[in-house]
């Protein structure tokens, strides 16, 4: 399969599951508790692949419930300042993850014992793949992309995401027996941490870039 061919069949494995989450928490908001099954006929969608996504009904209606949560995070307007951005990102995605412990702690038990990769018979993974904190990630920290350079942006895109989200706050809560309060602060000191150290890395890479240069054309002289 070319890369072309599995973006493709990514993006279709991510709108189907996104469709089956938005079906099911329309049922929700209209009052019922749909199963697997209805959520299928209500989308449109096999049951066979709505099970394939979502094994159990526990574990839709955990990412149905979280839903309507979302737009906290995706409709926050970021000042300029890039470390201000970082410190509104905490705050607001671990606000919203405290307001939905239940519903996430749900969906990481639900999928831990799942190796990504790892099936049998070469089965397709159906493991999802969480795409909204990353983007809300990238959100943050537009303003430095250019100045970072893909490569190193997408890798402080990765680190940033142990400090946010659910597995940040139960490692602090219940391994370090943290408050919220003081969760969040620790969350915020690390990932302020990590985007001064990037963009240290990415000062050091210019300035020996350009003394590379002037050593280059000094040389070129002297020829």
């Amino acid at each position: 399969m070319n890369i072309g061919e599995e973006q493709g069949r990514f993006r279709q494995r991510a709108h189907t599951r996104a469709l089956l989450v938005k079906t099911a928490s329309e049922l929700i908001r209209n009052g019922e508790i749909p199963t697997v099954t209805a959520v299928a006929e209500a989308a449109q969608v096999s049951r066979r692949t709505a099970y394939r996504y979502f094994p159990s009904q526990e574990q839709l209606l955990a990412e149905a419930a979280i839903e309507s949560a979302r737009p906290l995070v995706s409709n926050t307007a970021f000042p300029e300042d890039l470390m201000a951005r970082i410190r509104l990102l905490v705050a607001t995605v671990q606000q919203f993850v405290y307001g939905n412990q239940g519903a996430l702690r749900t969906i990481v038990r639900l999928t831990a014992d799942h190796v990504p990769g790892d099936n049998v018979d070469g089965a397709e993974d159906f493991t999802p793949v969480r795409t909204n904190r990353a983007e809300w990630i990238r959100t943050a920290l537009a303003p430095a992309r250019k100045q970072l350079g893909g490569g190193l942006f997408e890798r402080l895109v990765s680190a940033l995401s142990l400090c946010v989200g659910i597995e940040s706050v139960m490692v602090l809560t219940n391994l370090r027996g943290l408050s919220q309060k003081e969760a969040t602060r620790v969350s915020a000191w690390a990932a302020e941490t990590l985007v001064a150290g990037a963009l240290e890395q990415a000062e050091q890479r210019l300035r020996s870039g350009g003394a590379k240069a002037r050593s280059n054309h000094r040389s070129s002289n002297v020829s």
